[in-house]
C-alpha cells in the first residue's frame, strides 16, 4: 500500500458505492431506452431522412450539371458543330420514340 494512502472510512466507501450505483442506473436506463422499438424507429427515420437529403442534393447537382451540358450542346449544334448536331438529333429521335410509346400505351388502356 502507498505510504500516502489512508484508509477510507465506512461512510466514504458507502458514498462511493452509492455514486457508482447511481451512475450504473443511469447507464442501464440509457441502454434500455436505446433498445426500445420507438427509439429504434426514430433513429431509422433520422437515418433515412439524412440519406434522402443526401440523395436529393446529389440529384439536384446532377440535374443542374446536365442542364448546363444540354444548353452547351444545343448552342454548339446551332453553331453547326457536327458532333453536337448528332447528339441533338439522337435526343430528338429518342423523345419522339418515347412520346409514341406513351401514346400507344395510353390509347390501348382505354
Amino acid at each position: 500500500m502507498n505510504e500516502n494512502a489512508r484508509a477510507r472510512t465506512p461512510q466514504e466507501i458507502e458514498a462511493e458505492l452509492a455514486a457508482t450505483r447511481e451512475e450504473m442506473t443511469r447507464t442501464v436506463d440509457a441502454l434500455v431506452g436505446q433498445l426500445q422499438p420507438a427509439y429504434q424507429i426514430e433513429q431509422a427515420k433520422r437515418a433515412l431522412a439524412d440519406k434522402a437529403q443526401t440523395w436529393q442534393s446529389a440529384a439536384r447537382t446532377w440535374l443542374q450539371d446536365f442542364g448546363v451540358k444540354v444548353s452547351e450542346t444545343i448552342d454548339q449544334a446551332r453553331e453547326g458543330q457536327p458532333e453536337a448536331v448528332k447528339k441533338v438529333g439522337a435526343a430528338a429521335a429518342c423523345a419522339l420514340v418515347l412520346a409514341g410509346l406513351l401514346a400507344i400505351r395510353f390509347t390501348r388502356r382505354r
